[in-house]
């Protein structure tokens, strides 16, 4: 599910109470969608769509068949489900996310991935430093003035990056360019973000426009995307009554 997360949502129709692999398309013109996945059990593939080929009115797969399938997957497994069997030669290897190396003392997120045996990480990730509440980045030399102008706290921001206290943006990250796909140019885009441990709420703005309020170590709130150019503002609120920040900007295209 949490692939699934940065196109469909973190509360998608494909959010399933059971473990499937799953994969949406939508034709041109929104003239049919399908969606077919499977379980250690049973295959579903559903299609949707005019028998004429005559468009849809913006219908696409996670819309027009990924709920069927939910529905007709849900029902043949009534009867029982088997755990995945993990196939020889692969292994489960922790990694820190936003760089797929192991975690280093200051990643902000690791998670479990799939490798096959022979192809999992050995390097420690270096890319964050934490110094009190602060979290830096150091990028390759020639992704610094990429990452500055976006607005990520370096390594070498010395003071600059401690005004932001430790806030970071996490999704999307600050100067990305967004193509959404069809079938998901309707649906919210998750705004997240990475705060110390101890902060209450932190407050989403787009554009100065509140959009939602999250807590926690990786708060995260929902946004409905249209095309145009965007800056996101993240206000935490810090153990002792200060707040701390971070700006970063973004574009959504359509395609």
């Amino acid at each position: 599910p949490i692939a699934r997360v940065p196109s469909f949502g973190a509360n998608s129709i494909l959010d399933t109470p059971f473990d499937a692999a799953v994969k949406t398309g939508t034709s041109s013109e929104f003239r049919d969608n399908w969606t077919i996945g499977y379980t250690p059990e049973r295959v579903v593939g559903v299609w949707v769509g005019n028998p004429d080929q005559r468009p849809m009115v913006h219908i696409s797969g996670v819309d027009g068949a990924a709920p069927i399938w939910r529905d007709v997957m849900t029902a043949a497994l009534e009867g029982g489900r088997s755990p995945w069997r993990v196939p020889d030669g692969v292994v489960r290897t922790t990694v820190c996310a936003p760089t797929g190396l192991l975690p280093g003392p200051d990643c902000p997120g690791a998670a479990p991935e799939w490798f096959l045996a022979g192809t999992e990480p050995t390097a420690t990730e270096s890319y964050y430093e934490r110094t009190g509440a602060t979290l830096a980045i150091n990028p390759p030399a020639e992704a610094r003035a990429w990452a500055a102008a976006a607005g990520w706290s370096l390594w070498s921001d010395g003071d600059e990056a401690g005004d932001r206290g430790g806030v970071a943006i996490v999704s999307p990250a600050p100067g990305s360019v967004l193509y959404p796909a069809p079938e998901v140019a309707n649906d919210p885009l998750l705004l997240r973000a990475s705060v110390p441990a101890g902060t209450g709420s932190v407050e989403f703005y787009v554009n100065g426009i509140r959009t939602g309020t999250g807590t926690g170590a990786a708060p995260f709130t929902e946004w409905m995307m249209t095309p145009g150019r965007y800056e996101l503002r993240v206000i935490a609120h810090l153990p002792g009554g200060a707040t701390a920040e971070a700006i970063g900007e973004y574009e959504v295209r359509a395609r």
